[in-house]
């Protein structure tokens, strides 16, 4: 299980670690905060991209060949990242270092899947999404304080270090799969699977939901750097130290899935996380509206909004995939859909919104009464 974890949270890891480096890529490449926000565009748009092709890939020879390509590619991309000399070669690197390392969730989802059912599967994903959730801010904690002594690019050379790592773990895997598809590259046939996967609105209206937490999570660590390192004038260590509360927020709503397993319906387990994901943005909005934009008030509403968006996504996650019948292209489509919201969203901050407190609050608020339209429709399907 700790290698699954590990493997698990390399595309989020990657996509967040150097952002509290982020205020110095704009300072070196001398571009403005929102053309600075593409680096993490680019990730997501790659990562969103990166969930399809491994299914077929994971049919065909296996989980772990196909992880194995995936972190292959992830390693290419950070060391294209380490040494680019231009923005958009960096950027370059940053989409093929997430189209590889989308491999980790998708792939480890997958085998999940294959080992576990029902309140079983709602159990394990909760597990494996409590730590999964920590290691995000762990990255970025790590990664303000290689800011302060190696720059951006230490955070890169770090990446690359820990995708060859976590290759060499894979090794210690057994395979999940139990037969080998060898029609899986069938183009006939992966269109039919995909777009049968896609057209499934149960699975399409859970992935929806999952991705308005995914978005909350990457807006914040897209906005947060400037706010309390350009604006509060925190130190990337200090700034990383703070980073470590949200993540609080998503162990308690998985704690609390672990609880309610089998006392509620996911149904109204999803809608209690929602209640809390609106309590959190009034306090976070109240706060702002009075003026106090410390990180105190940046950071602790956050765990409450997590905490609900934690409770949501492990029992959206686990009732869709606990269904599905192909468990490996129903994972891509589930997160393919999930990282395209978080991709919309931080495009939308970065190009039609200034990085205030306030914009926080805005996009926070769309993405609370989307994920409770998502849940009304469910609601209507008695899903």
């Amino acid at each position: 299980m700790p290698i699954l974890i590990l493997l698990v949270s390399l595309a989020p890891v990657s996509g967040v670690f150097f952002t509290p480096a982020l205020p110095l890529l704009t300072e070196e490449f001398g571009l403005s905060e929102a053309v600075a926000q593409w680096s993490m565009t680019i990730f997501l748009i790659a990562y969103s991209l990166g969930q399809l092709p491994y299914g077929p890939i994971a049919n065909r020879w296996g989980r772990k060949k196909a992880l194995f390509i995936g972190f292959d590619i992830a390693f290419v991309g950070a060391l294209l990242c380490l040494f680019a000399n231009s923005f958009w070669l960096f950027c370059i690197g940053r989409f093929i270092q997430a189209i590889g390392a989308a491999a980790g969730i998708k792939v480890v989802f997958t085998m999940i899947s294959d080992r576990h059912e029902g309140n079983a599967a709602a159990k394990t994903f909760s597990y494996f999404l409590m730590a999964f959730a920590m290691m995000p801010g762990l990255g970025m904690l790590l990664g303000g304080f290689i800011t302060i002594y190696s720059g951006w690019r230490g955070c890169f050379a770090f990446l690359a270090g820990y995708t060859l790592l976590l290759s060499f773990l894979i090794r210690l895997l057994p395979e999940t799969s139990h037969s080998l598809n060898k029609e899986a590259f069938n183009l006939h046939k992966i269109s039919h699977d995909l777009g049968k996967h896609l057209k499934d609105p149960f699975l399409i209206l859970h992935g929806l939901l999952m991705g308005a937490g995914t978005a909350t999570t990457y807006v914040f660590a897209t906005v947060a750097p400037y706010l309390c390192i350009t604006d509060m004038g925190l130190l990337p260590d200090i700034y990383g130290l703070w980073t470590l509360l949200p993540p609080i927020g998503v162990v308690i709503g998985l704690y609390l899935t672990l609880r309610i397993a089998h006392r509620v319906t996911p149904r109204i387990g999803m809608l209690s996380g929602l209640l809390l994901v609106f309590i959190g943005i009034l306090v976070l909005g109240g706060l702002f509206h009075a003026e106090l934009i410390v990180p105190a008030a940046l950071f602790l509403p956050m765990i409450l909004i997590q905490t609900g968006f934690g409770l949501s996504y492990s029992l959206s996650a686990s009732k869709s995939l606990g269904e599905a019948k192909d468990k490996s292209n129903a994972s891509a489509v589930l997160q393919f859909t999930n990282i395209s919201i978080a991709t919309i969203a931080t495009l939308v901050v970065g190009f039609c919104l200034p990085i205030q407190a306030i914009t926080l609050v805005g996009i926070f608020c769309i993405l609370a009464v989307f994920a409770f339209t998502i849940w009304l429709k469910l609601k209507e399907h008695h899903q």
